[in-house]
């Protein structure tokens, strides 16, 4: 039976100013290179990558709400909802602001030098080209240096500054007398499915 007021062919919806409910695409997230990129970053993720990966802004918000992944920073996501750990920390803000590098005491911790501290609460130092400007992290700071492209081994994980930036950022900020590395365990491997951030 027709609907009085509405024109055959017409939903009644629509007159309320609702269209018409469209089909659920299906996904096109890799969901193993996701894994295997998680894993390979520890655990955590950037809205690009799953953008690259074939994802949307909906797979990521299912995520979200699932709980399945947490915020740490606008954009980039973890695999837990409990406190991250300090490498998770560090990768976020370099996810956050790449492209970007661990700089100074953090980049020393990275590579393993003995003499790093181990200061949990002390802010992750991240360093990105002198030519970028970006807005504050919150538990991160941010350095400009002109030698970026020179000195950022993109490669590592987490990305770091190479070992003598590292140590003079780090000697510049603390006044510490820092060892070289026994040796640096940063050249690992990497893992299955690894793209770089």
């Amino acid at each position: 039976m027709p609907i009085r007021g509405v024109q055959p062919g017409r939903r009644a919806g629509s007159l309320l100013g609702m269209s018409p409910r469209r089909p659920r695409e299906a996904s096109r997230l890799d969901a193993d290179g996701v894994a295997a990129l998680m894993q390979g970053q520890d655990g955590v993720i950037s809205r690009r990558q799953v953008l690259d990966l074939g994802g949307s802004g909906r797979d990521i918000a299912r995520r979200l709400n699932r709980r399945d992944w947490s915020r740490l920073h606008p954009g980039v996501h973890l695999d837990h909802t409990g406190e991250p750990t300090w490498d998770q920390q560090a990768w976020a803000a370099v996810l956050a602001r790449w492209p970007a590098a661990l700089g100074g005491a953090s980049a020393v911790r990275a590579h393993g030098l003995r003499g790093a501290r181990a200061d949990e609460a002390a802010p992750i130092r991240i360093v990105i080209p002198a030519t970028r400007s970006v807005d504050p992290l919150p538990g991160a700071r941010v350095e400009r240096i002109a030698d970026f492209d020179t000195v950022a081994l993109l490669h590592l994980h987490p990305p770091r500054a190479c070992v003598a930036e590292a140590r003079g950022l780090a000697g510049r900020r603390t006044g510490q007398w820092l060892c070289w590395p026994t040796p640096v365990s940063s050249a690992a491997p990497r893992p299955p499915g690894w793209r770089q951030p």
